[in-house]
């Protein structure tokens, strides 16, 4: 019985020391795919978020979309998609930012 009461114990002072609010976010321009999140990274106050396309629904090439924390407000402040990206290529299947850089990968993609 002890061992239940720590327990209970940890979780609540470890619940109820990192109250967060909870801020939805989603693309406001330029959307596609239908799995927007497959891919997320955190960079400071900036935020990369990738939409995979489903082949099952409308056939369309990922992107990758930049949002920002300023004064509170999250907004989306880009988005990325290559010209020459095709439905299949997996842009955005995997991706990081740190500083002002942001590394998409796309592993089908088949030029060099």
């Amino acid at each position: 019985m002890k061992k239940i009461i720590v327990i209970f114990a940890i979780i609540f002072s470890v619940c109820s020391c990192h109250a967060h609010i909870v801020t939805p976010f989603y693309p406001t321009t330029e959307v596609s795919g239908y799995n927007f999140g497959n891919e997320l990274d955190v960079f400071n106050n900036e935020i990369v978020v990738s939409s995979l396309p489903s082949p099952l629904i409308l056939p369309s090439p990922g992107k990758v979309y930049v949002f920002g924390y300023n004064n509170g407000v999250l907004e989306q402040e880009n988005v990325f998609s290559p010209t020459d990206v095709q439905n299949n290529d997996g842009f955005g299947y995997s991706l990081s930012i740190n500083n002002d850089f942001i590394a998409i990968g796309a592993p089908a993609q088949d030029s060099n």
